[in-house]
């Protein structure tokens, strides 16, 4: 699930290869498209020179670019591995950044669509990487790995320096994570059901949570005052971290993949593995609309 940087755009991909395209000011009805021949692994909003794009990822190994209207570039990227998780580049408009389950990389240029030229960084052992989230006002990325580790790299570095950090021992492979509308903190979900929020610089501690079920999806509120998780078992975590206070809802029956704001905060969508897409009503956290698409 991935929406576009003003949050009126959402997309969702599914295990047929089929990409939703929701716009929420048209009510409840998503576009459906073909994107893959399988399973879609990935999925971004990018700004480029053109305009918004949307970068899809599949088992296919393929990465297709997208315009606003889903009509392809026609410059499909062949990868050597399956696309775990995409970034934006932040130092160079339109590049994107890949990560591939061991070692990360990026693309240049992905739009305009031109050549490319691919290079990765060797994570060193630290087993398959989950989750990517992108500091676009320092200009670093931060990745979290089966092991327990984060990788802190510097996107200016051409170098293969990578900081690597245990945040916590026994901490569970890192499952989810995302860094807070101003680039200072970070949070992350682990598959033991622990939750931690970090300086997204330093690393260190600043809250932390248990929940009890692993953690598949995180997600900060546009004013960071709140922190959505989504679960393993289907529930949807409302944190007011700050407070100490939290609600938990069990209104999914499988697995909470993905999470986001609308364009006036005033919503929440979940997106589940059950074929449910939930929008919820921020005020009072409870259910608006739901939206059904058995093949998520």
């Amino acid at each position: 699930m991935s929406s576009n940087s003003s949050r009126t755009l959402f997309a969702f991909g599914d295990k047929t290869g089929k990409v939703g395209i929701w716009r929420p000011h048209e009510g409840d009805s998503i576009k459906i498209y073909s994107a893959h021949d399988t399973t879609i692994t990935s999925l971004l909003f990018i700004n480029g020179e053109y305009g918004t794009v949307l970068a899809t990822a599949g088992k296919d190994g393929l990465l297709k670019l997208w315009d606003s209207n889903f009509q392809s570039y026609g410059k499909d990227k062949k990868l050597l591995f399956h696309a775990y998780a995409l970034g934006e580049n932040p130092s160079q408009r339109g590049d994107i950044i890949i990560f591939n389950g061991n070692s990360i990389g990026y693309s240049i240029p992905i739009d305009p669509p031109r050549g490319t030229s691919f290079w990765s960084k060797d994570t060193e052992g630290h087993g398959t990487n989950f989750t990517l989230s992108v500091n676009k006002w320092a200009g670093y990325v931060i990745a979290g790995f089966s092991d327990g580790y984060i990788a802190q790299w510097t996107l200016s570095d051409t170098s293969d320096s990578i900081n690597f950090r245990q945040i916590r021992e026994s901490l569970g492979a890192i499952m989810a994570s995302d860094i807070g509308s101003d680039g200072e903190e970070l949070i992350i979900g682990t598959s033991r059901g622990d939750v931690h929020i970090l300086s997204s610089r330093s690393l260190d501690v600043s809250y932390s949570i248990s929940v009890g079920n692993q953690i598949r999806s995180t997600k900060f509120s546009p004013g960071n005052d709140l922190a959505v998780i989504g679960c393993k078992d289907g529930s949807v975590v409302f944190w007011d971290f700050q407070d100490g206070n939290h609600m938990i809802y069990r209104k999914h029956n499988k697995a909470v993949v993905g999470l986001a704001f609308s364009e006036d905060e005033d919503l929440v969508i979940s997106c589940s593995l059950d074929g449910q897409i939930i929008i919820w009503d921020r005020s009072d956290l409870s259910e608006k609309n739901r939206i059904h698409w058995p093949d998520l």
